[in-house]
């Protein structure tokens, strides 16, 4: 699942959407508990898989809100916006996924030799690339990243970004109308033949990447040209009331069957709570925690799966309870949490820094361009 993880808005923290970056939050920590939970038998965020639809909208609304007027009248092209992305979402792809490389050679090892040394090197390869290719025909399940299953999603992020720094010009109202249409539909048959929209990232379901990032991203493309943010209002409800309901949506069980719940959820409600953050803005700490929890939402999302296989692994086939299994949980999600802060601080954001230095310095256009951080 994704994530993905957007930045919300320009690089100076007065102008950056809070309230968005604190959605982003909660999405995060569903997915987390969502990956986490289950496997030791807790039911927790049952519809987590559904934060990466949520993240995709987030990722249209706030690309568009960034460079939607600049990519259609061609102030920036194609190529320099893929690279602006690659730059955003590369790094920390390669280090979840090498992370994963790492805890699959302990959990692996052995059949790490012969011809399961060269299936594990050549998924390994395939996947440092954000490749959905080879498979570990040993491991009991065959994700289409192999190595960190989320990955998946950034994969889809990648072709979706770059379909729309190439097609923006042309997205005019009545072609995202059709875009969404026909994604629209395409969500409901995938959840009415695969039971729910938890799909994507197996190899059996890789198509149904396609419809959920299609729908998701043109729809908060199509929101951001509808619905402009208030962001100096602060007294709004609007804000609150979103994080709530998507915590809601997310944490809570269902009260119908997934088939009819999950693009009913997609489709309609995500919208809904997207325009509802819009309405105003988070102040004073509030906006200062949005902001933090925003920021280590990317790393989070990339670094936990590794960590709770890591976990699982450890634990073994037999699966604690009681005060045993709170203490796991604990343990494990306490671990998640420093990690990500700690990849936010000494990997992210230096690498950031890095890469944007490097940027202006080859690209004296691109600099003259007012500096926003995007998803």
């Amino acid at each position: 699942m994704m994530a993905r993880a957007p930045e919300l808005g320009p690089a100076h923290h007065d102008h950056r959407l809070a309230a968005l970056d604190a959605l982003r939050g909660v999405a995060a920590l569903a997915v987390v508990l969502f990956h986490v939970c289950i496997p030791l038998g807790v039911i927790a965020a049952p519809n987590g898989y559904l934060a990466v639809d949520f993240f995709f909208l987030l990722s249209g609304y706030v690309l568009a809100h960034v460079y939607d007027a600049r990519l259609r009248i061609g102030r920036i092209g194609p190529a320099w916006f893929m690279r602006a992305r690659l730059a955003r979402l590369y790094p920390l792809a390669l280090l979840g996924v090498l992370m994963g490389v790492g805890g699959a050679a302990i959990r692996y090892a052995p059949w790490l030799r012969g011809w399961g040394l060269a299936e594990f090197a050549a998924t390994a390869a395939a996947n440092l690339l954000v490749l959905p290719l080879g498979r570990l025909s040993f491991a009991s399940d065959h994700p289409l990243f192999a190595f960190n299953a989320p990955v998946w999603s950034l994969f889809w992020e990648l072709v979706v970004n770059a379909v729309y720094g190439a097609a923006a010009p042309l997205l005019n109202g009545k072609v995202l109308a059709i875009v969404l249409a026909l994604s629209a539909a395409a969500l409901v048959v995938i959840s009415l033949q695969h039971g729910s929209l938890q799909a994507g990232a197996e190899a059996s379901s890789f198509g149904a990447g396609a419809a959920r990032v299609g729908y998701s991203f043109f729809c908060g493309v199509a929101l951001q040209r509808l619905v402009k943010p208030r962001p100096s209002d602060h007294r709004s409800p609007g804000p609150i009331l979103a994080l709530g309901l998507l915590a809601f949506i997310l944490l809570a069980p269902m009260v119908i069957g997934s088939r009819v719940f999950d693009p009913a959820i997609v489709i309609l409600a995500f919208p809904a709570v997207l325009i509802l953050a819009l309405r105003g803005e988070l102040a004073g700490a509030a906006r200062r925690f949005g902001l933090f929890v925003g920021d280590v939402s990317y790393p989070l999302y990339v670094t936990h799966f590794p960590i709770m296989q890591l976990f699982l692994h450890a634990v073994g086939p037999r699966r604690p309870t009681g005060l045993t299994l709170a203490l796991v949980l604990a343990a494990e999600l306490a671990t998640i949490a420093a990690v990500a802060v700690i990849v936010l601080m000494f990997f992210d954001r230096p690498v950031r820094a890095w890469l944007r230095r490097r940027r202006r310095v080859a690209s004296p256009r691109a600099a003259a361009l007012p500096g926003r951080r995007a998803t």
